[in-house]
């Protein structure tokens, strides 16, 4: 291994101990990606919720669970809910209320606002969690607004539509007896002359 450093340049050198740490370390990161999987057996959980002790070992845990789908997702949402419910773990309510997979969450958004007042009041939330929480509230709660103002404004649509729909049917009529009396006003205009004609 000498012999090999002796040869290559000092430019080498730093970007060959720089390859060999990269790969060492992505390696650990893999290996702990591996084991952290969740396991093909119906009763064990991906998750170790005794083991969190900090946003880090919670977003490691919230990535596993948005990369579940289909009946491994509704196993873990089953569990997390109940973890929550019977044992009161604060854990497993802040993984369902951050659950933000784009399909087949934990939880409905109304119930993630549940969760997450509740867990403001959770005395196993440090200071850090309860500022991140209180972020994740305050956007489903801006989320909620914007939703019942697309409501709002949806009904308005749909009310003018029918407004519009209506003064068309309305139009079209008017439209329509215009018409009609324009050709009675043209046979009565027919008939005048043609009577004039004839009394010349």
């Amino acid at each position: 291994m000498k012999r090999l450093f002796s040869v290559m340049s000092k430019k080498y050198q730093a970007s060959f101990v720089l390859l060999f740490l990269f790969l060492v370390q992505g390696c650990t990161v893999l290996d702990n990606k591996i084991i952290s999987k969740p396991s093909s057996k119906e009763n064990q959980q991906p998750f170790d919720l005794d083991a969190v002790e900090g946003v880090d070992d919670l977003i490691t845990q919230q990535k596993i669970l948005e990369g579940l789908n289909g009946t491994q997702k509704k196993q873990a949402c089953d569990y997390l809910s109940r973890q929550y419910r019977q044992h009161n773990l604060w854990q497993a309510g802040w993984l369902m209320a951050f659950d933000n997979a784009k399909q087949g969450n934990c939880l409905t958004q109304q119930d993630k606002l549940k969760v997450l007042k509740q867990l403001q009041t959770s005395a196993g939330l440090n200071e850090n969690m309860k500022w991140l929480n209180q972020r994740q509230l305050d956007y489903y709660q801006q989320l909620n607004r914007q939703n019942n103002n697309n409501r709002s404004l949806n009904r308005k649509l749909k009310k003018s539509q029918q407004q519009h729909n209506q003064l068309k049917k309305r139009y079209d009529l008017l439209e329509q007896q215009i018409q009609e009396l324009k050709a009675i006003e043209t046979t009565i205009n027919q008939r005048i002359n043609s009577e004039r004609s004839t009394a010349d």
